[in-house]
């Protein structure tokens, strides 16, 4: 059961593009993270090495030693890919390049400003992979250019530019082209970790565990950073030549799929053909991820996952192949063999009641009987027919599934199945013209007292105590949303607030004050269409198909 409880700004020139998300909220109260192993850039400045990365740019404390919150669009960055980056000491201004231009930050990555590709006049597909600066000027190489502009503002001064002397110019880090250049960096070195170095690649301690070095860094004190292709970032140590590796990100970027362990977050989705999958364990405190690959940390099974559920000790995951299990204990992935032909595939949703794991399909529903692991027969599964399941939820004594425009809800105890129909003749307690079952339930949760279904004329409200139906739609307000997922917070004995994932974004309603907000891609999400949700005391976390993103919430709640 899902639910929470608890008690003078520098101006660039005018025709420069403002990047920056909403100026009112602080610059980490949105933070997103994405598949982050494919380093093309490394620079150091006064506290942090940064690194310029498909998730955007990461960020090392170098006295901490700890991954500190990545930059991404959340905080105004143009794009999510970087492809290079730079801290101007001369300046103390943070530089990056993306596919729309050059980016530019004066806080150290917090608020971002951006000249566009025309302004530098690059031409169609034509990308910054190296940034460098002299103490008057900013340089910026392309694969056919060196472009001079100025340090403060990133005014364009001259394209096709002559390089300055070497000991003029720092750089941030470069693609490396070749082994025989690794080699020149990393020879004598040894990996920790498990990890093997040779000949400009590192092979990791799991089976099938490659990732080719793509570009090396000595920061201000002599440490060497190495970033990979696939694999971590490495630390490199020139007294002791060792390299200590540094996992970061996601294993990957859709997170369309989530769920909590104690102070870890299963975070899991389906990832596009030729895209990097897997099932990333995340730590929400230290921002840390255990990976879960097929071929790399496990053989049997899938990565790529459409439902999660705890299930005893164990957790069940739903693919689009069927059933397959996880045991923490004794670190195993089994497939569920026994029922793989029976069900229907993919597994949309996964809900249990201790005894019996309840799997939503494309063609309905069916239970699996935890201990011995088959196919239980169940009249539910052929009253309901096979229509695809919109939600399903198991409240601690019912189960709610939801098919189209019907709903119906299961008496464990009692072994009875009631339809509520589209007329809305059975739902005690809706008022004359208020909307009843009129469009499909598409997420529904629970709290110790009352269930909450989501349609597209907003909320419907159960009282499990009274056994009393209400609509509740904010003066219209909640009309119009298709919503794919929801969780509820219990603030005080007062205050319920409703969290909503949705196609249009993310919305919070605040029960008691009517109180109603929608959060778009302006205000720090990577992606309008958001597919879970789930809320942590003052954090609530989003799963999109653009990564994962956490946002501090309780201050904004009217």
């Amino acid at each position: 059961m899902r639910g929470v409880h608890f008690w003078g700004l520098w101006l660039a020139c005018l025709t420069f593009l403002q990047a920056q998300v909403d100026i009112k909220y602080d610059p980490w109260d949105w933070v997103t993270y994405r598949f982050s192993q494919d380093i093309t850039s490394i620079s150091d400045g006064p506290e942090h090495i940064y690194f310029a990365s498909s998730g955007g740019i990461l960020r090392y404390q170098t006295f901490g030693r700890y991954w500190d919150y990545p930059i991404t669009t959340s905080q105004g960055l143009s794009d999510f890919t970087v492809t290079a980056v730079y801290y101007d000491f001369h300046t103390n201004i943070l530089w990056a390049s993306t596919s729309r231009g050059l980016d530019y930050s004066m806080d150290g990555g917090g608020r971002w400003n951006q000249v566009s590709r025309d302004e530098l006049g690059l031409r169609d597909r034509e990308l910054i992979i190296r940034i460098g600066s002299t103490a008057e000027e900013l340089y910026c190489v392309t694969p056919s250019q060196i472009i001079k502009a100025d340090h403060l503002s990133g005014f364009l001064i001259m394209p096709y530019a002559e390089p300055p002397p070497k000991e003029h110019i720092t750089w941030g880090s470069a693609l490396m082209i070749g082994t025989a250049a690794v080699r020149d960096f990393v020879d004598g070195f040894s990996a920790m970790g498990g990890w093997n170095l040779e000949l400009g690649w590192l092979n990791g301690p799991s089976l099938n565990e490659e990732a080719p070095i793509t570009t090396v860094h000595t920061d201000r004190f002599g440490d060497m950073w190495v970033g990979t292709r696939g694999g971590p970032v490495f630390h490199g140590d020139r007294q002791l030549m060792i390299m200590e590796p540094k996992p970061v990100g996601l294993a990957q970027t859709n997170a369309t799929v989530l769920e909590f362990w104690e102070n870890n977050l299963w975070v899991a989705g389906v990832s596009a053909p030729g895209t990097p999958s897997g099932i990333t364990l995340f730590d929400t405190d230290r921002g840390t991820s255990e990976f879960f690959r097929r071929s790399v940390e496990f053989n049997f099974g899938l990565d790529v996952v459409t439902a999660i559920e705890k299930v005893e000790k164990q957790w069940w995951f739903g693919t689009p192949e069927g059933l397959q299990i996880y045991d923490p204990q004794k670190d195993t992935w089994t497939v569920l063999s026994k029922v793989k032909t029976l069900i229907d595939e993919p597994v949309s949703r996964l809900e249990t009641d201790g005894d019996y794991v309840y799997a939503g399909t494309r063609m309905g529903v069916v239970r699996v009987s935890v201990e011995k692991g088959v196919l239980d027969p169940w009249t539910v599964t052929n009253d309901i027919g096979r229509w695809p399941l919109d939600a399903l939820w198991w409240d601690g004594s019912n189960l709610w599934i939801s098919s189209r425009q019907h709903l119906w809800r299961w008496l464990a105890d009692a072994d009875f199945l009631y339809q509520y129909g589209s007329f809305g003749e059975e739902l005690t307690g809706i008022q004359r013209g208020e909307t009843t079952l009129m469009s499909p339930v598409t997420a529904i949760v629970s709290s110790e007292r009352m269930v909450y279904f989501a349609d597209e004329f907003g909320l419907l409200l159960f009282n499990k105590i009274e056994g009393k139906w209400d609509r509740y739609s904010a003066e219209s307000k909640l009309v119009g949303f298709h919503t794919l997922d929801m969780d509820v917070a219990t603030i005080d004995d007062s205050t319920t607030v409703v969290w909503l994932a949705t196609t249009k974004g993310a919305v919070m309603v605040n029960l008691r004050t009517g109180f109603v907000r929608q959060f778009g891609t302006r205000d720090g999400l990577p992606s309008k269409q958001i597919s879970a949700v789930r809320v942590e005391g003052d954090q609530v976390w989003f799963g999109t198909f653009e990564g994962l993103c956490r946002f501090k919430w309780l201050r904004y709640l009217q």
